[in-house]
């Protein structure tokens, strides 16, 4: 961390209680180069964030905790922002409100600390596939501000963006969307930044890190024989999340600006569920493939206004369907590796001996 004094390295974590922010968190505790890691954690479900923040990191030392309101300490170094819900169906207002807002709010308050280094964690997935250079800025068609601020006024819709957005693959579902916004607001306001732009992030390579909607966090509701209707075609770009964690550790010293962390190897998520449950169907014709999901979904959401099973379950399985259409559409490889950290030493990336072709 030539940059910085090596002992009063100070980071700022947005998003620590998160499923990558807690594995940053673990693997930012273990440096020496590391002096104290700011943890803004909001109330949530019935819990203070300071409840929140003991029942996570009662034991890490290092960690402090600090309401989201409150301005950035001084003695901050860098700022990890790492806070970004993954949902490709929300309203693009909510989704801009929930994530992108309170981004470009802390972005206007770092520009009183110049030497601020700021970490944004975006996506792999703001490049379409088969892109040959993923080392560049990628940003909106024009003036980020003005477009956050008449989303927000509800002067531009969804179907507003669509028409006026050149490249299509940047409309392809609000997410997507929502990470090029605010990394072309983070081009706009900041002069010493990273953007880190990770595949799918997943269980970590010990087993220790899972995550709510991760393909190994899926069989807590894949236990009922009902079908299952799944699209055999197309690979998951997976990647572990202590990998990632490791990636934007190593960030803190480069002066590159851009920073992919992708695997070389495809997982097919069709053999992934498999491991779990046998029950389910693949189709290669897509109007059956669209007629047994429709009829699965309506026999859950059926089971889930009766209590028959839980509505979190039915709803899980919605999301991890649109999830992962979207990923097995757009699969891609990148012939350009990773510098800061050699992924083809990886050798455990999701039951990899099994799953991978």
């Amino acid at each position: 961390m030539s940059e910085y004094n090596i002992y009063m390295v100070n980071i700022y974590l947005t998003g620590s209680s998160g499923f990558l922010g807690k594995c940053i968190v673990d693997v930012f505790h273990k440096q020496d180069s590391i002096s104290k890691i700011y943890c803004p954690i909001r109330e949530k479900k019935g819990f203070s964030g300071n409840e929140r923040f003991i029942q996570l990191f009662k034991n890490k030392n290092k960690c402090s905790f600090i309401e989201p309101s409150e301005f950035i300490p001084s003695d901050t170094s860098i700022i990890i922002l790492c806070a970004f819900s993954v949902s490709f169906n929300t309203d693009i207002k909510n989704t801009v409100h929930e994530n992108v807002l309170p981004i470009y709010n802390r972005l206007i308050e770092y520009k009183t600390h110049k030497k601020l280094r700021i970490i944004f964690i975006s996506t792999a997935y703001v490049y379409e596939p088969n892109i040959q250079h993923t080392n560049l800025p990628i940003q909106v068609d024009y003036c980020p501000i003005d477009i956050m601020k008449r989303i927000l006024s509800e002067k531009l819709n969804w179907e507003d963006i669509k028409k006026m957005t050149k490249n299509k693959y940047h409309v392809h579902n609000t997410y997507i969307y929502s990470k090029i916004l605010t990394e072309s607001l983070l081009v706009k306001l900041s002069n010493n930044f990273v953007i880190v732009r990770p595949s799918q992030i997943s269980i970590s390579t010990n087993g220790k890190h899972t995550c709510k909607f991760g393909p190994l966090a899926i069989h807590k509701t894949i236990k009922t024989p009902f079908i299952r209707i799944i699209n055999e075609k197309g690979y998951n770009n997976v990647i572990p999340v202590d990998i990632v964690a490791k990636t934007i550790l190593k960030s803190l010293e480069t002066h590159e600006k851009y920073i992919m962390v992708t695997s070389k190897k495809g997982v097919r998520f069709f053999k992934a569920l498999q491991i779990y449950n046998k029950f389910f169907l693949n189709f290669n014709n897509p109007i059956l493939f669209y007629i047994f999901r429709t009829i699965e979904m309506y026999i859950y959401k059926v089971l889930s206004l009766f209590n028959i099973i839980r509505n979190k379950d039915y709803i899980r399985i919605k999301q991890l369907y649109l999830n992962y259409d979207f990923f097995l559409k757009n699969h891609w490889f990148f012939p350009i590796t990773n510098n800061l950290y050699n992924l083809n030493e990886i050798k455990h990336i999701l039951l990899c001996n099994k799953i991978c072709d």
